[in-house]
């Protein structure tokens, strides 16, 4: 909206997000306050102007709001007011939005769950998501997410962040880049892609992989904290080879 303060360049940060007691966001204080001050605050559209939603936000110490419309659509915020808000404020769609309520309330009566959101503006390049689907389209995944035909895969879909959800095969650094990959034995086949910006990566694993052709891309000798790469079934392979070899010799 017009009176939103802004998003926080990539990677920014990721809190908790947190349900307003009211949901309604009309009251302040909220009932949960000390729950609010330092996460992502989410209310419902309704009964109050949308910046009166923001200054309770603010006002308890929110770093951002989400505000669930009472429709599918997104509606661009109303109203003038003369107030300088910090703090990023979003609107999203009901059905998407009720998802995200339920599971943060959910997780009220389950320690062992926290819905959790990378507060961050879109990077100026590709986003990892963009970069992990397009490794593994390179790798004949062109259905990257519903080909990958192992339910104990964790992510690796179009809307969930790979360091929060923390996705199979994936690591982190503390910043919410990118640091390893490594998948095994599902059916990868082609090449590596030629270009790919993944610049804190420290560790690729690709085991079990027999369909992986081709050379090593450029790309991987530009990666100045890349410490290893391995490709397990190539390694085994030559490994088979020359054992074979002094068999037949001696």
């Amino acid at each position: 909206g017009s009176f939103s303060g802004p998003i926080p360049p990539y990677p920014g940060s990721v809190h908790r997000l947190v349900v307003g007691h009211d949901i309604l966001g009309c009251n302040s204080p909220f009932n949960n306050e000390d729950d609010i001050a330092g996460n992502i605050l989410i209310v419902e559209r309704g009964v109050c102007y949308l910046q009166d939603k923001a200054i309770a936000a603010q006002a308890s110490g929110a770093v951002a709001l989400i505000i669930v419309n009472s429709d599918e659509g997104i509606t661009v915020f109303a109203g003038v007011t003369s107030i300088t808000f910090s703090i990023p404020i979003l609107m999203v769609n009901q059905s998407f939005g009720d998802r995200l309520v339920d599971a943060s309330l959910a997780a009220l009566h389950d320690d062992t769950l926290r819905v959790m959101i990378r507060l961050s503006q879109r990077p100026g390049i590709p986003s990892q998501i963009e970069q992990l689907r397009h490794l593994m389209t390179s790798l004949g995944r062109d259905n990257w997410r519903a080909s990958i035909d192992n339910p104990s895969l964790v992510g690796w879909d179009e809307v969930s962040d790979p360091c929060v959800t923390l996705w199979t095969g994936v690591a982190c650094h503390d910043d919410g880049s990118i640091s390893q990959i490594g998948l095994s034995n599902i059916g990868l086949e082609g090449s590596l892609p030629p270009l790919l910006h993944l610049p804190n990566i420290t560790l690729l694993t690709l085991s079990q992989e027999k369909g992986i052709v081709g050379t090593l891309p450029n790309w991987l000798g530009d990666l100045k904290q890349m410490a290893s790469i391995i490709i397990l079934f190539i390694l085994f392979f030559l490994y088979f080879f020359i054992s074979f070899f002094f068999y037949l010799c001696f």
